[in-house]
This record gives structure tokens, C-alpha cells and sequence, in this order.
């Protein structure tokens, strides 16, 4: 039995790839972003990511103000990339949430970098 082309192989790993890209990550990286955007106080307004030519995935932050170029996590304060991660962790356990028990969340390095401009109250991100 003869399988289909190389190519055929190719375009239904790319679909698939795309797929998953978009209904596992799109609403992860989407919830984050509004996560982000309240923990910086408005400073970067979501995220995105980008492919580059070898088709890795990059995070960056997205400023309110749209002519300004993507941030990626390299180019950010301690501070800022801490709630990025932040807003990514709490982003996945909101997904986590949806389909499992809630367990205990322990995390006691989450504001360690965050600065009194950085701060902000739990109550924001409900």
C-alpha cells in the first residue's frame, strides 16, 4: 500500500499544527493578555505571538499604543516579564479549571520583582 505524497504530509501536519495553534493556545495567550493588561496597569494592552523563518513561536507584549513595535519577553523589565508569566499561569489554571477539580495553588515568588508602580491589587484581576 502506497501512502500519500510528501507534500500531502506536509499540508496535514501544517493543518494540524494550525489547529491546535488556535484552539489551545489563541484563548491562553487572549486570556493573558487581558491578565497582562490589568497587571501593568494598561501599559501593554495584550499579547501576541509570532513565527519566525524556522517557524518557533515567540511571545511578545503588545503596547496600547499600535505603532509602537511588539516587546518581546527579552526586552522587558524583571518586573514586567514576572507578570507575563504571572498572567500566563494564571491564564492556564482558569483553563485548568474548566474541565478539572480546583486543587491547591501554591506560589510564593509570584510579586517578588513587582515594584509599588508594578503592584496591584488581587482583587483587579478578577
Amino acid at each position: 500500500m502506497r501512502s500519500g505524497s510528501p507534500r500531502t504530509s506536509v499540508l496535514l501536519l501544517q493543518w494540524a499544527i494550525d489547529r491546535y495553534r488556535r484552539e489551545k493556545q489563541a484563548p491562553l495567550v487572549n486570556r493573558a493578555g487581558e491578565l497582562f493588561q490589568i497587571m501593568t496597569g494598561g501599559s501593554f494592552a495584550s499579547l501576541r505571538v509570532d513565527f519566525d523563518d524556522q517557524d518557533n513561536a515567540k511571545l511578545n507584549g503588545v503596547r496600547a499604543d499600535e505603532s509602537v513595535l511588539p516587546v518581546p519577553v527579552s526586552g522587558m523589565s524583571t518586573g514586567t516579564a514576572d507578570q507575563l508569566f504571572l498572567a500566563l499561569r494564571v491564564g492556564a489554571i482558569e483553563d485548568y479549571l474548566q474541565r478539572a477539580d480546583a486543587l491547591p495553588f501554591v506560589a510564593d515568588d509570584l510579586f517578588i520583582n513587582f515594584d509599588d508602580e508594578n503592584n496591584m491589587d488581587q482583587d483587579d484581576l478578577n
